[in-house]
């Protein structure tokens, strides 16, 4: 067990260490503290073609779901920092059995460029998942107290969520508290969705602009799967934080 402790410790200080800080939306206020709190949140659904097209490349797979959205919402937090290596942190998938666990929460870490297209990207995206979820054993509080991650200008490293309520718990999301957490519900007809945030950061009409931003990338790139992401870009030139 140790040993075993000992490689995921090391796979998890490699990923993590030297990434950078700026791994969020842009905040409209940062000159208060942060409440701690997801104390808001905007609720949106896919429009149907969207829907459609995302469950047709899922296979009606939840999973492949989580690796689309993730894929969605990382490349959107790229076009809206300009960071080319971004992280977005998810639970880990509902247990078969319930009981207390070493660690609940991956970090999903991913390397972007714009010559990439989006089925590489969600080729990527799908391995992280999977190797975080092979190292899942090693706790992410004890990572950030080791790592010294404390805020900087108000950012830090896990700034933005996402769960997919039919395959996790989002209390497992804990001891993480993101700024903005992207909550997504598959029914039979569609996806329900809601964004939290923290409301002393975020303004209300950017929450709604962003959700705006997502929805077209989602089109964008699931109609465009062969091309490049930089032929997708939601953001104008120059709006990057």
């Amino acid at each position: 067990f140790a040993n075993q402790n000992t490689k995921e410790k090391e796979f998890w200080f490699r990923k993590l260490t030297g990434k950078t800080w700026r791994n969020a939306f842009p905040f409209h206020n940062r000159e208060v503290d942060a409440s701690g709190q997801l104390n808001s949140f905007q609720e949106f659904s896919l429009p149907s073609t969207v829907f459609s097209l995302l469950w047709a490349q899922a296979g009606k797979s939840d999973y492949k779901i989580h690796v689309i959205l993730m894929a969605g919402i990382q490349l959107l937090l790229h076009q809206y920092t300009g960071n080319n290596h971004v992280t977005v942190v998810t639970p880990i998938y509902k247990p078969k059995i319930q009981g207390k666990f070493i660690n609940t929460v991956l970090p999903i870490c991913l390397g972007i460029n714009n010559t990439m297209t989006f089925r590489h990207l969600l080729k990527e995206s799908a391995a992280a998942l999977k190797e975080a979820a092979a190292h899942r054993n090693y706790p992410v509080d004890i990572i950030l107290e080791k790592l010294d991650m404390n805020p900087v200008r108000g950012y830090s490293l896990f700034d933005v969520a996402l769960v997919i309520e039919n395959i996790h718990n989002k209390h497992h999301l804990y001891p993480i508290i993101p700024r903005i957490n992207f909550c997504f519900l598959r029914g039979t007809n569609g996806i329900d969705a809601r964004v939290e945030y923290d409301s002393t950061l975020y303004e209300e009409s950017f929450i709604y602009e962003m959700l705006e931003d997502f929805i077209r990338l989602l089109g964008r790139v699931l109609q465009g799967l062969d091309e490049p992401v930089y032929r997708m870009t939601v953001i104008p030139e120059g709006s990057h934080i």
